[in-house]
């Protein structure tokens, strides 16, 4: 493609933008309009010669007569139309150096190294900022994790402690340390009664030789 009908390309997707649509779709819409009324008016000469002349006037006659008259008309008008459109195109549609689209002002300020620089040098340090926050969050979700587990382990250890109370409960022991006591008088007293047996075992047996 041409460097100028990329330049031209450009101007069109331009006035498109600024206009709302093309320069070129109005001349369109115009010239088919204008067109279309063309039509429909020769189509009424021809309807009415046909109704009023058709004793002087055959049908083919007035046919012929009608598209003669129409082919000079759109020549006529097809070259007044081209002058038309040109100037429409040039004095109208065209949008001059100076003017700027909204959605373009920030194309206006063009950076310098220096600011390139120090823009390069925040991105750094938020990337920066970025790795440091997600290294604080994964510390974070485990520990999340290790508090979620001790919760668990938690849970348990009351669902264990209910247990066991309600175990003392049933044997009539209604605090821990009367429950240890208890446990360690049976050690006491199975203790002794060992030693009572081993007594009386050697005692049966008689003294050793």
């Amino acid at each position: 493609m041409a460097e100028a009908d990329l330049e031209n390309m450009k101007v069109e997707e331009y006035a498109t933008q600024f206009f709302g649509f093309t320069p070129k779709s109005f001349c369109n819409g115009v010239y088919n309009a204008v067109n279309d009324y063309i039509m429909e008016c020769m189509k009424a000469v021809e309807t009415y010669l046909t109704e009023k002349c058709s004793d002087s006037l055959s049908e083919d006659q007035i046919e012929t007569g009608t598209d003669l008259i129409l082919h000079q008309y759109m020549d006529t008008f097809n070259r007044t139309f081209e002058r038309f459109e040109c100037y429409v195109l040039k004095n109208i549609f065209s949008i001059p150096s100076y003017i700027l689209l909204n959605e373009d002002t920030p194309q206006m300020h063009q950076y310098t190294p220096q600011e390139e620089s120090l823009l390069d040098a925040e991105i750094d340090d938020l990337k920066m900022k970025v790795w440091v926050l997600k290294g604080a969050n994964a510390k974070l979700r485990n520990c999340l994790s290790e508090m979620e587990q001790s919760s668990k382990d938690v849970d348990l250890a009351t669902v264990r402690l209910a247990a066991l109370q309600d175990l003392m409960s049933k044997s009539g022991v209604s605090h821990p340390h009367e429950s240890l006591q208890l446990t360690y008088e049976n050690i006491e007293k199975g203790k002794k009664l060992i030693e009572k047996l081993v007594q009386e075992s050697e005692e049966i047996a008689g003294p050793s030789l």
